[in-house]
């Protein structure tokens, strides 16, 4: 066993269990592919099941023929792969973005369709460092400053980054020895990019080892100290939030205002993205606490949501406007509605569906339409499609929880 492995090892052993079906994802690089080999020795020795997840984004020619060397070099390693298109038209603007989550959009759905709870990612030392980097340039708050955590849940599926603490240098080096190819993205050797400008900036640096790793202390001190505030919150919000089948949250005023600022903006940030689907900036969420009437009432937007205090209690609602009609994706099983709800088929969908909004008393809730005809309004139980396909709406605030 190589060094490398055996510190893979010892990680693995501070984390949960994953689970007996994995996914790793990889883009080519040395980095996913060092993370797949170590993944393979380590599942293999757990009797663990494996695949390798590649997305072709289809953004540089020759991708195509890239992601299927990918494939075949890990099929070659014992690693069964499969390659993953993200098709359709591509964003003009903020395509980084719109690629990272069209990659993690498609490797999550694979997940859940061939029932692998886990997902491996290979971000690692480096990785990490620059994470922090860029969130005191942001001035972050305490989560920000975090950076990555080594395990979270996204959409139903966790997320493993065991390689946190490994430099990218030993991650190549690791190739070499096991004599691994891998491909080189010159993407990330792009100054239009944030992230490659913060690696440049951390490369020059005096003492760059050094320094990375006091960058990597500081978001595992701020992670320690941000695990404390979210429990005392978690504690907080089990006793005194109610919610409602919509998301919509009601707290007692009092015991909101008996807990610190911080605890209090944890729970108005978590209320309104429950609420009305969509996270709120932590700059914007300051704002609206300092609003926020310390005796009276106020009525104010936040996100999606509206906040409406009392001098009995805080409800926090989904606003009426910017609520989306969207139309089924073709044989997909699985659709997020306002980000809210979770919509799934018992089998694909072939016929054209859309999804809009509908009202049960203050409760904004999706309906269902099929060539016109409304089949749920609102969606509150299985709809039965024709061909005994049933459709229902699971809240995503308690898938997540």
């Amino acid at each position: 066993m190589t060094e490398l492995a055996a510190q893979f090892d010892q990680a693995m052993r501070t984390l949960p269990d994953p689970g007996q079906a994995i996914a790793v994802a990889v883009s080519g690089g040395p980095d996913s592919t060092a993370l797949a080999l170590l993944v393979r020795d380590w599942a293999a020795g757990s009797g663990r099941d494996l695949t390798a997840l590649i997305v072709d984004h289809g953004l540089r020619t020759g991708s195509d023929a890239e992601a299927g060397r990918v494939a075949a070099r890990l099929e070659a390693a014992g690693i069964p792969a499969r390659i993953l298109r993200w098709s359709g038209v591509k964003p003009g603007t903020g395509i980084q973005a719109a690629a990272r989550d069209a990659r993690y959009g498609l490797m999550l759905d694979w997940c859940r369709t061939h029932d692998h709870t886990s997902l491996f990612l290979g971000h690692h030392g480096d990785d990490q460092a620059a994470t922090v980097a860029m969130r005191i340039d942001h001035g972050s708050g305490i989560d920000g400053l975090a950076a990555m955590l080594r395990v979270r849940q996204r959409e139903g599926i966790r997320l493993f980054r065991p390689l946190l603490d490994t430099p990218k240098t030993s991650l190549a080096a690791f190739l070499v020895q096991q004599g691994m190819a891998w491909e080189d993205d010159p993407s990330n050797r792009d100054p239009r990019h944030e992230r490659n400008r913060v690696n440049a900036a951390l490369a020059q640096h005096p003492a760059p080892a050094r320094h990375a790793a006091r960058l990597r202390q500081l978001g595992r001190r701020a992670a320690r100290a941000a695990d404390a505030l979210a429990r005392m919150a978690e504690e907080t919000w089990q006793m005194h939030a109610r919610s409602d089948t919509a998301g919509g949250v009601r707290m007692d005023i009092a015991a909101f205002r008996a807990v610190p600022e911080e605890i209090r903006l944890r729970l108005l940030v978590r209320a309104v993205t429950q609420a009305g689907g969509v996270e709120p900036g932590l700059s914007a969420a300051e704002r609206a606490l300092a609003r926020m009437d310390p005796e009276g009432a106020c009525n104010l937007s936040l996100g999606h949501a509206v906040v409406r205090q009392t001098a009995s209690d805080i409800r926090i609602i989904r606003e009426q406007r910017n609520l989306p009609r969207l139309d089924w994706p073709a044989n997909a099983r699985v659709l997020d509605w306002d980000g809210r709800f979770r919509l799934q088929a018992s089998a694909r969908i072939v016929e054209p569906l859309s999804v809009g909004p509908g009202r049960d008393g203050d409760a904004l809730l999706p309906c269902l339409y099929m060539k016109h005809d409304l089949l749920g309004c609102p969606l509150t139980g299985p709809v039965t499609l024709p061909g005994a396909v049933n459709v229902q709406a699971r809240p995503l605030h308690l898938l997540s929880s």
